[in-house]
């Protein structure tokens, strides 16, 4: 009987889902819909370098915040499934990234036909830290890719609610470590977008605070790094314009910090201690909520002496380098090039100037898991330089990010 009513339970709990997320679809595409129809009928978009499937594709994901239950399972079954999955630029590759026991699971990406990188990018997926994986955002990384020639391994941490902090720290800082094994750390970058920016600022503050080597630099795409933080007048300015939403904002940050301060700088970052961080290049949109507490860590970078580069894209939202599918590619028809491809052109620019090509890897990223630092060492005699300017390596478990 027990049993009986446990998958009744399910099996409501799945229908009710299931219902809010076929009226979400519903409202949120009837809105996007709405978008093409007044444009067509000679309307000016919302901004004015916003494209016709760009503004579409705005409208329908603010509509779908505002519309879809406040229950994870319910976002996740439109995330982790409605977003392509297997559309990556010509000449990237890809293939699962199995670690190893104990390890977080995710993916590689590397060009096609070169195995031969010179720096590697640790990226932290956004999706405000409960949904979405790398594989949601295979797009974005291998654009990534394509434009910086790099390698790209991209870890799919634990997700609140069940793994609420410090779980998606520890998975992040495992990764860092397994690659600090393998390579030096001036050839390593970390990465990421919205949540996943503001957990890779939160890995470099735990990884100063214990003692570890740091990466040669970070790239922070809209990086989330104050959780209570709705109510700054960004959030009012660009209501109209972006597709995050304050409740939903609200729900997830306290997924994530599971009952504890959500002020506190480990769940925080822009109120940690900032000082010796590598240099870091932030991108942010004109019209995105975030805004201005980006504006603050910036600031707070500054005053700490880090080398910080902060570029505002005119007219863009949140995490834009994601639409990259609603602007015409580079060149293509004499269209100038639009931001999001901008986006990647800048953080291409920022990765040669703090880790040249001048002594590329000859260790392919299959290859990873097999090998020994020692093993990896060898490989590289010709990489003389690049090596002796990394920092030596200590063993695995002197780093506790709880600490």
């Amino acid at each position: 009987m027990e049993e009986a009513e446990t998958v009744w339970q399910k099996t409501k709990t799945l229908w009710n889902s299931a219902t809010n997320v076929a009226a979400t679809s519903s409202t949120a595409l009837t809105d996007g819909a709405l978008v093409l129809v007044r444009r067509v009928q000679g309307s000016a978009g919302a901004r004015p370098t916003w494209t016709v499937p760009f503004e579409m594709a705005i409208t329908t994901l603010r509509a779908a915040a505002k519309t879809v239950a406040r229950d994870v399972q319910t976002i996740r079954m439109i995330t982790d499934n409605a977003l392509p999955r297997v559309l990556l630029p010509a000449g990237v590759s890809y293939q699962t990234a199995a670690l190893g026991p104990g390890m977080p699971d995710g993916e590689w990406f590397w060009p096609t036909g070169s195995p031969t990188t010179h720096r590697t990018i640790l990226f932290l997926h956004g999706g405000a830290f409960c949904t979405c994986s790398s594989s949601t955002h295979r797009n974005l990384l291998g654009l990534l890719v394509q434009y910086t020639k790099s390698t790209v391994l991209a870890v799919d941490y634990r997700r609140p609610p069940e793994n609420p902090f410090p779980a998606p720290l520890e998975d992040a800082a495992a990764a860092y470590e397994w690659l600090l094994q393998r390579m030096p750390t001036n050839r390593i970058v970390i990465a990421g977008d919205s949540a996943g920016g503001g957990l890779g600022l939160t890995l470099m503050v735990a990884l100063k605070k214990a003692g570890r080597p740091l990466p040669g630099g970070a790239v922070l795409l809209s990086p989330w790094v104050e959780l209570k933080d709705t109510y700054r007048d960004s959030w009012t300015r660009n209501a109209g314009y972006d597709f995050l939403d304050s409740g939903l904002a609200t729900y997830f940050a306290r997924a994530y910090a599971g009952g504890q301060d959500m002020d506190h700088p480990k769940l925080s970052p822009v109120n940690a201690d900032l000082t010796g961080l590598p240099p870091i290049h932030i991108e942010v949109g004109e019209c995105e909520m975030l805004l201005d507490q980006v504006f603050i860590l910036a600031n707070r970078l500054s005053k700490a002496a880090v080398d910080v580069r902060l570029v505002v894209a005119e007219d863009m939202v949140h995490v834009f380098p994601m639409f990259t599918f609603a602007f015409p590619t580079p060149m293509e028809d004499g269209e100038p090039t639009s931001e999001p491809f901008r986006a990647f052109e800048r953080i291409r620019d920022f990765l040669d100037n703090i880790i040249p090509a001048s002594c590329p890897s000859t260790i392919k990223p299959s290859e990873f898991i097999d090998l020994t630092f020692e093993e990896w060492h060898d490989s590289e005699r010709d990489a003389e330089d690049c090596i002796r300017a990394a920092s030596p390596l200590t063993p695995m478990d002197t780093f506790d990010p709880k600490a």
